[in-house]
């Protein structure tokens, strides 16, 4: 039940709903006014969701890096595993109004780390980390279609202790965060931390403490172990 809503607050079933505003970081390099040297567009690149029509479902059937002329620099298939549940149509017409500023997925810019920049995307389903040159796929993930037991709260944070610290919000509960050389993922079943610099999991859990309080509002707090470092969720559940 808990990730069929998270379904919905991406957009990936009939009842789906635009993520809320902080749910998700800005695309990479992703929207957003640049100045540039060449004395070109000052606005950045992004990548673009070209979705299936209506009335047809609205699958997504390629994903596509757009410069700041607006011009297809590649286009590429997705992964079988973002194609498994129809965007809400209505979602999907919103976003197309728009494309530069909105997303139907957790989309992050990675630089710095590693030999390219890339561009991660997350959403309950699985991850995906596209080098941003080409659209090569450096990191492709799919979740296990039998999680069980799922954890889940409406509104929250999370909190990935060691070296750096890293914090942020963690709407129903999903977690797809940069923290220092690492991705951080939570679907509400499984958890990842992904190496930045060889895009590879570094390790993996589920949560295992978890504590419930409160009547009409419940407080839910869980924690996931991961490698030598510690997940930290806890948020609110509203009847």
């Amino acid at each position: 039940m808990a990730v069929w809503v998270a379904l919905a607050a991406f957009g990936c079933t009939p009842r789906g709903v635009a993520p809320p505003a902080d749910a998700v970081a800005p695309a990479p390099g992703d929207g957003g006014p640049a100045a540039r040297s060449d004395g070109g567009s000052s606005t950045r690149s992004f990548l673009r969701w070209d979705i299936e029509p209506a009335p047809g479902p609205c699958l997504p059937r390629a994903l596509e890096w757009v410069d700041g002329d607006d011009r297809v620099v590649w286009s590429r298939d997705p992964p079988t595993w973002m194609r498994v549940h129809p965007f809400d149509c209505e979602t999907v017409a919103r976003y197309q109004r728009a494309p530069r500023e909105g997303r139907l997925a957790a989309t992050l810019a990675v630089s710095g780390v590693g030999a390219t920049d890339a561009v991660a995307i997350g959403d309950v389903r699985g991850a995906l980390v596209l080098r941003q040159s080409d659209g090569v796929a450096l990191f492709d993930w799919a979740a296990p279609g039998d999680a069980g037991t799922t954890f889940f709260f409406d509104d929250g944070r999370f909190r990935f202790d060691g070296a750096p610290p890293c914090s942020g919000a963690a709407v129903m509960a999903f977690v797809f965060a940069r923290c220092g050389a690492s991705l951080v993922y939570f679907n509400g079943a499984t958890a990842l931390e992904i190496d930045a610099g060889s895009w590879r999991v570094a390790a993996t859990g589920s949560v295992r403490d978890s504590t419930v309080r409160g009547a009409r509002t419940k407080e839910v707090a869980g924690s996931v172990r991961l490698g030598n470092r510690a997940l930290w969720l806890q948020g609110i559940v509203d009847d």
